[in-house]
């Protein structure tokens, strides 16, 4: 019997075939919407495991992916896409990358990229777990594969590796919480400290400019993961703005601490990126229909 990740697999490949056919036959309309696309990990496996989702987009794909947004959509940051959506009907996609987790190989693979385009991004890190030596534990594949694959496929990234992310100019940090937590088992008190922890770190080791944005982790709605509390919290804690994983573009009638964002998936040709930035998102839908709240995921013992 197929596993459900495999399904999945296969199905994100039939999207991403049938929107970059789309994207090819669309025409561009004016819109006040901007597209935020979800990325995870950039790194060239090399240990291939289908029974679990890897979240992951090799270099060469991701590369492939920016060239064609960079020459066919506007690439800017979360703050200018935030303030966009409200200035009027732009015609080129407006479209903000962003990554959680917050894995070491945003700084070998991810920066130099765009560098080389010139493209800003949002990296969304779990504070607890930035220079630790082990996979997050919220990582299924990382859990799987640590030990066969290379440590830079799923080793936590460093504050010094941040500290040349930001450096760069390109790269803002905001959070995933401190300990990525389900946020429908949390009280109140723990979304709180969830948040407050976290921005407090990144603005100490990163400086004023970092910690203003929010990424819930897991963060679909219709699950649980964003309840009103944590929204709440947030607004609390003096957040400016917070990404869901809601399947959707930002739109002037979004809520600021419950935005949208698209899934980029290294099943994504570079057209059918475009056309889930343009807002052509019919497979994609279908695919969010399949989605579960929670990550599948084993926890070996590891060495510290």
């Amino acid at each position: 019997m197929w596993s459900y990740a495999i399904v999945k697999h296969a199905l994100k490949a039939w999207a991403a075939y049938t929107m970059a056919t789309e994207a090819m036959m669309s025409i561009r309309t004016p819109a006040r919407r901007g597209c935020i696309l979800n990325y995870h990990r950039v790194s060239q496996l090399g240990t291939w495991d289908f029974t679990i989702d890897s979240w992951n987009v090799t270099p060469q794909r991701f590369f492939h992916q920016v060239r064609l947004l960079a020459e066919e959509a506007d690439c800017i940051s979360l703050d200018k896409m935030l303030r966009l959506v409200q200035s009027g009907p732009h015609v080129k996609p407006a479209v903000t990358l962003a990554f959680d987790d917050g894995f070491a190989n945003i700084q070998h693979n991810v920066l130099p990229i765009i560098k080389q385009h010139g493209i800003p991004v949002t990296v969304f890190v779990v504070t607890k777990y930035i220079g630790s030596r082990n996979p997050f534990p919220f990582d299924g594949w990382g859990f799987r594969n640590w030990k066969r694959a290379p440590v830079s496929n799923w080793r936590p990234i460093s504050w010094m590796e941040l500290e040349d992310c930001v450096e760069s100019g390109l790269v803002s940090v905001g959070s995933h919480s401190h300990s990525h937590l389900h946020g429908s088992d949390c009280s109140d008190e723990q979304l709180e400290e969830e948040a407050a922890v976290s921005r407090e770190l990144l603005k100490k080791y990163l400086g004023s400019g970092h910690g203003e944005f929010y990424a819930y982790p897991y963060g679909l709605t219709r699950h649980g993961d964003v309840p009103s509390a944590y929204i709440q919290a947030l607004r609390r804690t003096g957040y400016r703005a917070a990404v869901t994983t809601d399947l959707g573009l930002v739109s002037p009638a979004s809520n600021i601490l419950a935005l949208p964002r698209i899934e980029a998936t290294g099943q994504d040709l570079p057209l059918s990126l475009l056309a889930k930035a343009s807002g052509l998102l019919g497979p994609t839908r279908l695919l969010d229909q399949l989605r579960r709240s929670r990550r599948n995921g084993i926890s070996p013992q590891l060495n510290t």
